[in-house]
């Protein structure tokens, strides 16, 4: 299977872009970031070597069909695994979250799922002191009371227990 990557805009250029739930920060390589900061930063592999980068910054993201996000990011020299950009958890968070189906397609932000219910005949809920129906031609409730002598009296009485 290969690597999540997705086709994402990064300071407004279009750019590939690795899913990485495993790394922490997002990485972005030299050329995707503008006015970052140098400093020495060493970054810790899955295999456990170390991954030399070069300082620290912001970029913008905008995924296909979203809103665009602002995170810092881990200035690299180096394009790892031959991406323009790690989009890391911090990154992940930003969007929304993220899924990943199983053919590899990415989606970000929170999942949506649908949810309909419709009913073509009439509802009747019979209970011991009262009688609830539904009609979907009106789209209306009725609910009649049961009266323990079968007639409503002339006034209510209520009292609290």
């Amino acid at each position: 299977m290969a690597l999540p990557m997705v086709w994402m805009r990064v300071n407004g250029v279009r750019r590939k872009v690795l899913v990485d739930t495993g790394c922490t920060r997002c990485i972005a390589n030299v050329h995707c970031c503008e006015g970052w900061r140098k400093q020495r930063v060493t970054v810790l592999t899955v295999s456990g070597e170390q991954f030399s980068c070069i300082g620290a910054g912001e970029v913008t993201l905008q995924p296909p069909g979203g809103g665009c996000v602002t995170v810092d990011v881990i200035v690299s020299d180096k394009r790892p695994l031959d991406f323009d950009f790690i989009l890391g958890m911090t990154g992940v968070a930003a969007l929304g979250g993220v899924a990943v189906s199983k053919e590899g397609k990415v989606r970000f932000g929170p999942m949506r799922t649908e949810i309909c219910a419709s009913v073509d005949a009439k509802l009747r809920i019979d209970e011991k002191d009262f009688l609830v129906t539904y009609d979907p031609a009106a789209r209306s409730w009725t609910a009649a009371w049961k009266w323990s002598n079968g007639s409503a009296p002339d006034t209510l009485s209520n009292r609290m227990e």
